[in-house]
Formats: structure tokens, C-alpha cells, sequence
């Protein structure tokens, strides 16, 4: 049992291995009613901290449903077997009536007002109706059949006398009154569990396998909140007030989440989020464990946590956020150990033990460190700094500035795509070795930077090549090799092309025929 204002200290009330399937609280009494394993009923007082069982006459145990004004018990077992009991007396228990006909095991139980009717649903969807009075026979009306398999859980609503059903496919709200059922399909969405609340007489809250948690409007089934959960949703309470909201998601926590302010807290831990939740009103704090205030010790280990910041028990989120920090809770706690288990941060013998003998190697390490690197700067201030010899034959300007022209040149020829001229004029010359004379220049010296298009590629070979390569007969045998591989080139288009002329003339006469021909037939 968790405390709201105090969570971080679970109240636990040991059963000796006994697990607990199902339980209610008494909607008039501060008192806890649970079915267990052991054929056992127990019902547990807020306020003496007092537990009595009884055992009862069935099997085990699987679920129990009090009525609304807690004089009455429902409780199923595992053998197919549905009995109502008076416990206005416990531990004083009267069974009013019992029924064995189901075929399989029952899934989920309710009960209605006085005069009183209680239901049965089972696996296969089949929902039995028991009808009695105070002291006269239980007759058992004929039993009708959900449309949508098992029966996951039943609620009495009682703002409307009406059954709300959860199926396999769908939820059911059946009129007891009027004998009226109205469905709602959720798609492919499974809802396990339903809580409702006599303060909330328009809305009723669902919990799916898929997470969400979505609260309709009983009349037409309108969608008025959802909120996502990273797991199956199994169980699910109200309190009295409607305040708070417990919520029980599988293999991971208990969450309770306030509605105004809006506000998470977390109980629990994975293996407790598959357990049946009930709120219980009381008007006191947390009880005294061994003359110890339980209030007083939480409070002060929240405030040093948070001093410290290394423990975090609760956490505010919105509706949006879906991970949520896991809480530390303190299953077998006792007041004595606080001390130990939470505040004390003190290394043991061993611990300390390690931290110098680390301590030590780290010191012996820098200090080998410090002794290398010492050597290291004592070697270098020895070794002087060589600078480099600059040779004699240094690089002129003019050199420069004629390299980065020919590098321009060549980039902006190789980026432009080459073009066959159509005629090429070539204005070589060739060396007078008669005269011995230096050779002149001519007065029309030709721009470098001027492009003549047509004679770009040969301008590019004549000036990359020497000049044996650059010789008449070779120009003009390449001139003559690419007018004949463009004559090749064209001669092929042709051909080509009256090869497919020639093929669209036959499509079409086939076209034709056909045409002819399906024209004859009709």
C-alpha cells in the first residue's frame, strides 16, 4: 500500500507466499476486502491495521466484486463456479446462493443494488444473470452472449443501472433496466480493463493492450481524453473524489496521476503492475511502524535527496511524455536501516583499500611521466634547429606568371567539349636552317589568350607536342581519318533510318489488314 503524499515508503502487509487475484474496497468502510489462493477471504481495517480471513467453501479464488452498499460479496473460483455471500457480519460469512454451469473459467464478475443481480462472464463471451431477493431462492435468468468473445472485465454503473462490458473487439454498455445493449468497436484494440465512479455520472475510463488509457462518454461513446502508457494496461481505479486515477501498466508500474493540478507519480515496481489496484479515503497520514513516524523519516529522506540531488522518488510530466524515471521503493523496509540503505554514501574497509592502491599507481605513473618529459626537454634545448638552405637557383616572376598562363590555357580548353572543325586552317612554318641568322618575329604576333574555335584541338596538339610531331603529312592524315570516320557515321545513320522506315511501312499494312478483317466479322 502506497500513501499519495509520502510514496516513497510502500506500507506491505505480509501473507506468508499467499497471492492475491482480486480484491474491492468497501465503498462505506475504511476496510479492504481480498481473495487469495488459498481459498481464503480477507478483509484488512485502515484503522486498527487488523487482518481476518475466513475460508471459504470453493477453490481457489479468482475474483470478488462487493455490491454497492458493501453488505454483499461476489466471488468466483477457478472451477467454474459463481456464489454470493452476506459479509455484513465478517468474520461471520452467509453464502446466499451459488451457480456452477459455465463452461469455462470466469473472467470477470459485478454486482448490482438491492434488490440484487449478479453477473458472470467467461471466456467464450457468455455473460449469466443471477436475480435474487433477501430470503427466497436465486433464479437464474436466461444467460445472452457478447458478439465479441471473451469477457475481459464488467463494471455497475450505478448513476445509469447499467453493465459496462469490456470484450475481445469492443465495449458493451448493457441497460439492465430497459434489457438495452449498446456497443462501441475499438478497431484492433483490446480493452482489458474499465473503472467508473458514482461522482462521474457522464464518463467512464478504459485501459487498452495497446497502452492508452481513453475516457468515453457513456451516452454515445465520444473520445474526451487518452493518454499513451508503454505497456498493457491491467488495472485501473478511481478514488472517491475522482481526483486521482490509479493506473497498473504491465511488466512496468504502478502510475497515479492526479487530474487538477495535473500530475504523475509512480508506485511500485514491474512485478506489483500486474496486481488488482483499489483507493482506499483516509482521513490519517501514514501509521507508526515500532513507535517510528513513517511520515517524519520519509520527509526528511525526500528533503536530503534532494539536497544532495541523487535520489528522485516522484516526477511531473504532460500528457505527451511517455518515459517516466523508475522510483526506488523499499519493499522490506525498516526504520532502523533508513540510515544505511539511503543516506549512508561511507566506503567500506575494502573500498578504501582499492582507492589507495589505485591512488598509488596513478602517482607512480605521473611521476614516470614527469621524468620522460623532462629528458625530452633537456634533449631538445641540446639539438639545435637546423634552417633550410634556400638554393641559388631561385624562381623568377616572369617564370611564374608564364606557368600560370599555360595552366589557365590548358584548364579552359580541357573543360570546354571538344569540336571537329569543319575547315581547319594550319599556319605552320617550317625552320630555315640556311641562315644562320636568328629567326624573326612576324609584326601581327597573335593573342595566347584569343581561342580560334574551329582550330582549338590542333592549337591544343601543336602546343603540347615538339615540333617533329607537328608536321604537315601527319595533320593531314588526320584530318583525312576523321572526315572518313564522320562519312562512316553518316553513311550508318541512313541506313538505320530506312531500316526503320521500312518497318513502320509493314506495321502499318498489318495494322490494316487487321482492321479489315475485324470489320468483316462484325
Amino acid at each position: 500500500m502506497f500513501d499519495i503524499s509520502h510514496p516513497i515508503i510502500p506500507v506491505s502487509i505480509d501473507l506468508n507466499g499467499v497471492t492475491v487475484s482480486s480484491m474491492d474496497i468497501h465503498p462505506k468502510q475504511k476496510k479492504l476486502y481480498f481473495v487469495a489462493n488459498d481459498k481464503k477471504i480477507y478483509e484488512y481495517n485502515f484503522i486498527s491495521k487488523v487482518i481476518v480471513s475466513k475460508e471459504m467453501p470453493m477453490e481457489n479464488l479468482t475474483k470478488i466484486k462487493l455490491s454497492p452498499n458493501g453488505n454483499y460479496a461476489v466471488i468466483s473460483d477457478d472451477t467454474q463456479k459463481i456464489a454470493l455471500f452476506d459479509i455484513s457480519k465478517f468474520p461471520e460469512v452467509k453464502l446466499i446462493g451459488s451457480h456452477k454451469g459455465h463452461r469455462h473459467t470466469i473472467t470477470a464478475v459485478a454486482c448490482s443494488e438491492e434488490p440484487l443481480a449478479y453477473f458472470g462472464g467467461d471466456e467464450l463471451g457468455k455473460i449469466s444473470k443471477f436475480y435474487f431477493k433477501i430470503d427466497s431462492k436465486v433464479g437464474i435468468l436466461p444467460s445472452w452472449t457478447s458478439k465479441n468473445g471473451r469477457v475481459n472485465d464488467i463494471k455497475y454503473d450505478e448513476t445509469k443501472n447499467a453493465l459496462i462490458i469490456a470484450t475481445n473487439l469492443g465495449i458493451w454498455i448493457h441497460d439492465i433496466s430497459r434489457a438495452h445493449t449498446e456497443s462501441c468497436a475499438t478497431k484492433d484494440d483490446i480493452p482489458l480493463t474499465i473503472t467508473c465512479s458514482p461522482q462521474l455520472s457522464q464518463t467512464f475510463a478504459v485501459g487498452f493492450q495497446s497502452g492508452n488509457f481513453n475516457v468515453y462518454e457513456k451516452t454515445d461513446f465520444t473520445l474526451r481524453s487518452t493518454r499513451n502508457f508503454t505497456g498493457p494496461i491491467v488495472s485501473a481505479c478511481y478514488d472517491q473524489s475522482c481526483e486521482y486515477v490509479a493506473i497498473g501498466v504491465k511488466d512496468e508500474a504502478i502510475y497515479c496521476i492526479q487530474q487538477d493540478p495535473e500530475k504523475v507519480m509512480q508506485f511500485g515496481t514491474s512485478q506489483q503492475s500486474t496486481c488488482p489496484i483499489a483507493f482506499a479515503q483516509l482521513d490519517e497520514t501514514l501509521p507508526t511502524r515500532n513507535g517510528v513516524d513513517v511520515a517524519s523519516i520519509a520527509a526528511s529522506i525526500q528533503k536530503k535527496a534532494e539536497e544532495t540531488g541523487k535520489m528522485v522518488f516522484t516526477e511531473e510530466r504532460t500528457t505527451t511524455t511517455t518515459t517516466v524515471t523508475k522510483t526506488k521503493p523499499f519493499p522490506d523496509f525498516r526504520p532502523d536501516e533508513i540510515e544505511t540503505k539511503v543516506i549512508s554514501q561511507e566506503p567500506t574497509k575494502t573500498e578504501t583499500k582499492r582507492f589507495i592502491t589505485r591512488r598509488k599507481q596513478i602517482v607512480e605513473k605521473n611521476v614516470d611521466t614527469n621524468i620522460n618529459m623532462e629528458k625530452l626537454e633537456e634533449k631538445s634545448e641540446t639539438t639545435q634547429i637546423q634552417e633550410p638552405q634556400i638554393s641559388e637557383t631561385s624562381i623568377t616572376v616572369d617564370d611564374l606568371t608564364k606557368q600560370k598562363a599555360q595552366e589557365k590555357k590548358i584548364q579552359d580548353i580541357a573543360q570546354t567539349p571538344p569540336r571537329i572543325p569543319s575547315s581547319p586552317k594550319f599556319n605552320i612554318q617550317e625552320p630555315d636552317f640556311t641562315n644562320n641568322k636568328p629567326e624573326e618575329k612576324p609584326e601581327k604576333k597573335s593573342d595566347k589568350n584569343q581561342k580560334n574555335p574551329e582550330s582549338e584541338v590542333y592549337s591544343f596538339v601543336s602546343d603540347s607536342g615538339s615540333d617533329d610531331q607537328n608536321s604537315k603529312p601527319e595533320v593531314a592524315e588526320l584530318k583525312n581519318f576523321m572526315r572518313g570516320c564522320f562519312e562512316n557515321m553518316s553513311q550508318q545513320m541512313n541506313t538505320i533510318y530506312m531500316d526503320l522506315l521500312c518497318k513502320l511501312k509493314n506495321l502499318d499494312d498489318r495494322v490494316s489488314k487487321i482492321e479489315k478483317s475485324l470489320g468483316t466479322k462484325k
